[in-house]
C-alpha cells in the first residue's frame, strides 16, 4: 500500500472518530439540556456546544477529549459515583488561565453541581446508556489520538523521502 492511500485511510479514520465523538457528546449535552431546559447556564453551554460542533467539530474531540481519557478507568468501570464525587478542580485550574475574562468559566463549578444532580434524575436505564456514551467516546478519542499520530507518522516519512530524494539545487 502506498503512502498516499495510507495518509487517506488514516485521515478517513480521524474524521470517523471525530464525527462519532461528536455524535455521542451531543446526545449526552442535549440529554442534559433537556431535564434542565429553563436553566440559562445550561442552554448556554448547550448553544455553545452546538456552535463549535458546527464550526470546527474536531475541537470538541480535543478539548473533551483528554478529560474522558484521563477517566477512562473510571468510565470503564461504570463507576459514575467517584465522578460525581470528584469537584474537578485540577482541570478547572487548569483550564481556567488560558481563557479570556468574558469566557463565563466562573459558571463551571455550578453547571458541573447542576450536572451531578442532574445524573441523580436519570433513571438507571438513562444512566446506563449515558455511560455506554462515554464509554463510546473513550474509544473514539483512542482512535483519534492513534489516528493523529498515524498521519504524523506518515507526514513525517513523506518528508524524509522528499529530503533524501531531491537535493536543494534539484528544486
Amino acid at each position: 500500500m502506498d503512502s498516499k492511500h495510507k495518509l487517506k485511510q488514516a485521515l478517513n479514520t480521524k474524521d470517523i472518530s471525530v464525527t462519532e465523538f461528536t455524535k455521542e457528546m451531543t446526545f449526552v449535552v442535549n440529554s442534559m439540556h433537556a431535564r434542565n431546559k429553563k436553566d440559562e447556564d445550561i442552554t448556554e453551554i448547550r448553544d455553545g456546544y452546538m456552535i463549535a460542533k458546527k464550526e470546527n467539530p474536531e475541537c470538541i474531540i480535543m478539548q473533551a477529549g483528554p478529560y474522558f481519557w484521563k477517566y477512562r478507568e473510571t468510565i470503564k468501570e461504570g463507576n459514575a459515583n467517584a465522578l460525581l464525587k470528584n469537584d474537578f478542580k485540577d482541570e478547572i485550574t487548569e483550564v481556567q488561565g488560558t481563557l479570556p475574562d468574558y469566557s463565563g468559566f466562573d459558571k463551571v463549578q455550578p453547571v458541573m453541581n447542576k450536572i451531578k444532580r442532574t445524573w441523580n434524575l436519570l433513571t438507571p436505564i438513562e444512566q446506563d446508556i449515558m455511560k455506554k456514551k462515554f464509554n463510546k467516546m473513550v474509544a473514539h478519542y483512542a482512535t483519534y489520538v492513534g489516528a493523529c499520530k498515524h498521519i504524523r507518522e506518515l507526514q513525517e516519512k513523506t518528508i524524509q523521502e522528499f529530503d533524501h530524494n531531491y537535493s536543494p539545487l534539484e528544486l
